[in-house]
């Protein structure tokens, strides 16, 4: 019979490709023990068939000293090992799979089924099943097979056919780089000189893509496989192929190519959903997948994020006879292994990793071994941990150095799998595993989980404690031995080395999950410990290890917290550099998304051993800074022991608070997590990080501002008076919904200049007063329930939507933009120098801190790290490291820590690999770390870019990327540093009056361009004695016949000066009848300084105006009957009058005092 292998690589990344096949021959027949015999304990099934690459003999050997140690060995033949009748738990409670890379197709699902009826599954060699083979009439079918069957299907159906005189200009382009000289033409250099499609890419940075003509149908009828002729200018490269479907669902496959013509087939399967969709929330989950009959689109390109291997490279693709067939694989029954099954320890074979080179283990040399990526390690009692991980034997380098588990044990507890085992002896070489010192180690491994035990989880319940609370040490340990045994659990407790407790718990342990526990009493000072859980029942003993600790109950004094001002971070009198990393442990390294997307710091997977050892690298690094996210409030304790392991490694934390976001700000969660954890009181918090890339979002696209579009008018109506007024100076109309009222302008404008260039710049001014209103209300109230942390966000994407950088800048103490829209090129650096220095101008001077940026590394044709990424990701980063230096940045903070793949995302943004090699972004981190740190005085301009957003509808997304751009790298090329300025910067009220927004003529009725305020605070003083915060609508009961007071902040949110000395054009809050007309009621100038001389209110600075009788002006009350609707907003004294900034309005109504 003929059998074949085929990269699995090939279902995970949907690329089909050809390899060499060979004939070999089945092995006989085996006879399968009955279901009735006993001992079933005792019986294992070993996998020995003349398959590819398998060595019999070596299997005999393993199964002569399974032999020797009284198990009953069956061998099976691939076919015995795919049929679910004779293959089941009641025969074997051990299955064996040597050379386990190479499998029949069906074993993935083998082994998971197993699993879940409790037997143990053996893996020698690997990764496992990278390989598949499948059986066609009666032989096996490698790759090359099953790809040279792909090779022969042509179209049965052709959407469009390309030929002569066909309409080119109909394929839209999709790209990141729209300047770029990339073309898209109609040539004769197809097959046999026929006409053909060819795309141009003078240098991929992004994207560049080709949509086809919207069609009828792309699939024909009951056709489920997308097939074309390709080649490329090179001898291997990457094709992203892009089906759209008629509700805007996105599907992506990637196919390979070669610099000759051939055939490439794509089938259902190999579509995956791409999450920056129309349909993203309703399409794309869990069984969804590619509706042929509902496909009406095809695109091709390249991409960053799905053909990362060619990035910053020219190219050129030629297509020819793009259609549709009938899925051959389908009526072959050629199924892949299941992209969506997950074999915690084993598969996919991202869960693992190859050391490659020679290594040493327990004293034997071998070379490129297998090694598992650990999971949690059983450390805590009761904390729902999913898995035991168990290190047998490891790796190490001839430095030394690990590895990584290339022998191990992974213990199935929570889940449909609980106390099934998957174990993995990592050696590819049969005269290694048949070694006789490898196979004691194989055969004790199967004696342990057949007649022995494991414990399961065992230590306290928690790894912090308050003074005086009680700690619960428990064990959960599991029998695999049919027998009960008496055992002991020995719970013990060390200080400094020194045992302070000791409890040994003896029973009886069956068959299945006993517990144990014991309670100890620590002392109520502050101090760490080691727990040490020991098991022994004479046949089987090990322990489990891990600290914890008992906190300090005070909170740290105020000189310990970290401050910002003068444009820097300061800690204790100096200056401070954060030198930072986006942290998640390295253990969830190809973790499934359900589970690492709940957090590591959850109890079922946090794994403080594994952290411990991440946090050593990271200081030796340089590392003094990590941003982590949050674990849910009953979690808590995991983050205080975090952060108090960071502390001793002098890293900070920046702390991802979701409760505090200024979208989705939750008071009552907040104070509660606030005060359980004590957080104000922790000075190993650096900051608070309150919403995640809000820049990517909020206004995104017209679903995403359809939320503001209600406010949006409101804005209108405060700032023009009324829309027909608005379009009067826009000079076009806004655009309007079903219901006739205006909404947002469209996505087209945010990226392109025309005629709607001052709407656009009326739309940019409401999206910085509204995010700045959420920011600084969000902000305000987590300072009074934390007075000790900084706060900031994440910028996200410099993109033409964007807000981040303007809009909530005075509610923040420094600033985080991100990286990610920064192409790889010079320009690009040229962009990180504008933005940190346009930042430090729209923040005042606050501390910047690029807080995101990397380069994914991951091969989504082989799935696996691709090593020209790896050494781009290095160049790219250091763009950041050295221009953001030299520019005035305090601090960088890349992504990521962990290298491997991330399921969900389809990357590999990690700069350390998952055997802790560091990759050369990881590298730079040495390099730059002592320079960030360096004390230094914040950058001096030397030559000014006077920068007018209203000049471009694109904003200061179109600056950062030409103008800005090309600003900052004239300065440096002449020596010079840049500055960043307004055209309004400098100037006073009097100064500024003259020009609205959109740069037009300023006539009262519409908003000043370089004047703009909000109310930081706003508060009436209620019947009864009460401050209460007169928000818009607000109803407030005053005290019939007295003074109403109020307390007044106002902030000043643009450009130019508010002026105290210049009464004659005087800035001054005034209160006024809401009433089309009303009259002025009060007028309150500029306060005054302490020492009685007026106080000016620059560009981000509060005008306290402290308590005031509100219906006053220049001395005199107005009588005011109540209940009135009142208005309150800035305005400076021109003629005509000039109003600007927020307008409150809300209604006071006159409570007798008499009647209480």
């Amino acid at each position: 019979m003929r059998k074949v292998l085929l990269g699995t690589n090939g279902w995970m990344a949907a690329v089909w490709v050809l390899w060499g096949g060979t004939a070999f021959t089945d092995a006989s027949q085996a006879s399968l023990p009955s279901r009735s015999q006993a001992g079933l304990s005792e019986r294992v099934a070993l996998l020995d068939d003349a398959l590819p690459g398998h060595d019999r003999a070596a299997n005999a050997r393993l199964a002569g000293a399974l032999a020797d140690k009284g198990f009953e060995v069956t061998r099976l033949t691939a076919d015995q090992l795919l049929a679910s009748d004779a293959l089941a738990a009641q025969r074997f409670s051990v299955l064996v799979l040597t050379h386990c890379g190479a499998l029949p197709a069906g074993a993935v699902r083998t082994v998971d089924r197993l699993a879940r009826e409790g037997v143990h599954t053996f893996c020698i060699g690997g990764p496992f099943a990278d390989r598949s083979l499948w059986r066609v009439d009666g032989r096996w079918l490698d790759a090359a097979g099953r790809a040279a069957l792909a090779e022969r299907v042509v179209p049965a159906y052709r959407p469009f056919e390309i030929k002569a005189g066909m309409e080119i200009t109909a394929w839209r382009r999709a790209s990141s780089e729209g300047a770029a000289n990339n073309t898209f033409s109609l040539v004769p250099e197809g097959p046999e000189g026929t006409f053909c499609l060819r795309m141009d890419i003078e240098r991929l940075q992004g994207w560049e893509i080709r949509h086809s003509p919207e069609v009828p149908r792309l699939f024909g009828q009951g056709d489920d496989f997308i097939t074309f002729c390709a080649k490329s200018g090179e001898p291997m490269a990457q094709l992203a192929v892009e089906i759209i479907e008629r509700d805007g669902s996105r599907w992506i496959a990637v196919a390979e190519l070669t610099h000759a013509w051939r055939r490439v087939g794509l089938p259902l399967a190999a579509f995956q959903y791409w999450q920056d969709s129309a349909t993203k929330g309703r399409r794309g989950g869990t069984g969804d997948r590619l509706r042929a009959d509902q496909a009406v689109r095809i695109c091709f390109g390249m991409s960053a994020s799905h053909t990362p291997a060619m990035v910053g490279g020219a190219h050129t693709v030629w297509l020819a006879d793009v259609g549709s067939a009938r899925d051959p694989f389908a009526a072959a029954d050629l199924a892949l292994p299941p992209a969506d099954l997950s074999l915690e320890g084993l598969y996919p074979r991202y869960k693992t990793h190859t050391v490659t080179g020679e290594v040493t283990v327990a004293g034997m040399s071998c070379r490129d071994v297998v090694c598992a990526i650990p999971r949690t390690r059983g450390e805590g009692y009761g904390r729902g941990a999913k898995w035991r991980f168990v290190t047998l034997a490891e790796a190490r380098r001839s430095d030394g150095r690990t590895g990584g588990a290339c022998e191990w044990l992974l213990l199935n507890s929570h889940s449909n799998r609980a106390g099934s085992v998957f174990a993995g002896f990592g050696y590819r070489d049969p005269a290694v595993w048949s070694s006789p010192a490898v196979l004691t180690r194989v055969v004790s491994a199967v004696e342990r989980v057949t007649r022995g035990s494991l414990i399961e989880a065992a230590g306290p319940g928690q790894f912090a404690y308050w003074p005086g609370e009680p700690v619960t040490c428990g064990a959960s340990v599991r029998r695999f031995g049919v027998s009960p045994r008496e055992g002991t659990v020995t719970f013990s407790v060390e200080r400094e080395g020194r045992t302070v407790w000791r409890a040994p718990v003896s029973r009886t342990f069956a068959h299945g999950v006993a517990d144990c526990k014991a309670v100890w009493q620590p002392p109520p000072e502050p101090a760490e410990y080691r727990y040490r859980v020991l098991f022994s029942d004479g046949a089987c003993e090990e322990t489990v290890s891990q600290t914890f600790a008992v906190l300090a109950s005070e909170p740290d004094p105020g000189g310990a917290f970290i401050t910002a001002r003068e444009g820097s971070f300061w800690l204790k009198g100096e200056r401070w550099y954060p030198v930072g990393m986006n942290y998640w442990p390295l253990y969830v390294s190809g973790m499934d998304h359900a589970d690492y997307w709940a957090g590591w710091l959850r109890d079922p997977y946090y794994a403080p051993e594994e952290v411990e050892r991440d946090l050593n690298h990271l200081a030796e690094l340089g590392v003094n800074m990590v941003s982590i996210q949050t674990p849910p409030p009953r979690e808590y304790r995991n983050l205080l022991d975090f952060l108090r392991r960071c502390r001793r490694h002098a890293i900070y934390v920046n702390l991802y608070l979701g409760q505090a976001s200024p979208l989705a700000f939750n008071e009552a969660e907040l104070k509660g997590y606030l005060e359980t954890a004590r957080l104000p009181g922790n000075a190993a918090v650096f900051a608070y990080d309150t919403i995640w890339e809000p820049g990517n979002h909020v206004f995104k696209n017209d679903a995403a501002r359809a939320r503001w579009d209600g406010a949006w008018r409101d804005w209108i109506d405060e700032r023009y008076g009324s829309l027909a007024r608005a379009e009067r100076d826009w000079g076009v109309k806004a655009r309007r919904g079903a219901d006739g009222r205006a909404v947002s302008p469209p996505d087209a404008w945010f990226r392109e200049d025309g005629a709607w260039r001052v709407q656009m710049a009326a739309y940019r001014r409401f999206m910085d007063t509204l995010t700045s209103r959420l920011w600084g209300k969000a902000h305000r109230r987590l300072r009074e329930l934390d007075p000790n942390h900084l706060i900031s966000f994440r910028q996200g994407n410099t993109l033409p939507y964007d807000f981040a950088l303007s809009g909530p800048v005075k509610h923040i103490d420094f600033i985080c933009p991100e990286g990610y829209a920064i192409p790889d090129t010079d320009e690009g650096e040229d962009a990180i120098g504008f933005i940190t220095r346009y930042v430090a101008f729209t923040t005042g001077g606050k501390p910047v801190v690029w807080s995101e940026f990397g380069l994914s590394v991951w091969d989504g044709v082989r799935m696996t790290q691709h090593a020209a990424a790896i050494a781009r990701q290095g160049r790219y980063s250091e763009r950041f490291y050295r221009t953001g230096l030299a520019a005035g940045a305090a601090g960088t903070v890349p992504w990521w820590w962990v290298g491997g793949y991330r399921v969900g995302e389809r990357s590999d943004f990690g700069v350390i690999e998952p055997d802790w090699v560091e990759r050369p972004a990881a590298r730079l981190i040495r390099s730059y770390a002592p320079r960030f740190k360096t004390v230094r005085e914040p950058v001096v301009p030397t030559e000014w870019f006077a920068f007018d957003r209203d000049a471009h509808a694109g904003g200061y997304w179109r600056a950062a990327f030409h103008e800005g751009a090309a600003a900052y790298r004239a300065a440096r090329q002449t020596g010079h540093m840049l500055g960043v300025r307004s055209p309004g910067s400098g100037l006073s009220q009097t100064e500024a009056v003259g020009l609205a927004v959109g740069n037009v003529p300023c006539d009262g009725t519409n908003p000043p361009k370089y004047l703009d305020a909000e109310f930081t605070r706003l508060q009436i003083r209620d019947a009864h004695g009460a401050w209460r915060e007169a928000e818009n609508g607000a109803v407030i009961m005053v005290a019939q016949g007295h003074p109403v007071r109020a307390r007044t902040a106002v902030g000043n949110t643009q450009a130019a000066t508010w002026r105290a000395d210049d009464r004659l054009h005087a800035v001054t809050l005034r209160v006024r009848e809401k009433a089309v007309g009303g009259r002025t009621l009060g007028r309150h100038v500029l306060p005054q300084r302490r020492d009685g001389l007026p106080a000016d209110a620059p560009y981000l600075a509060d005008a306290d105006f402290g308590e005031i009788d509100l219906f006053q002006a220049e001395g005199t009350t107005t009588a005011v009957v109540l209940p009135a609707e009142i208005s309150v907003q800035m305005e400076v004294a021109h003629q005509p009058p000039i109003p600007f900034g927020e307008v409150r309005t809300f209604t006071l109504e006159a409570k007798s005092m008499d009647a209480r």
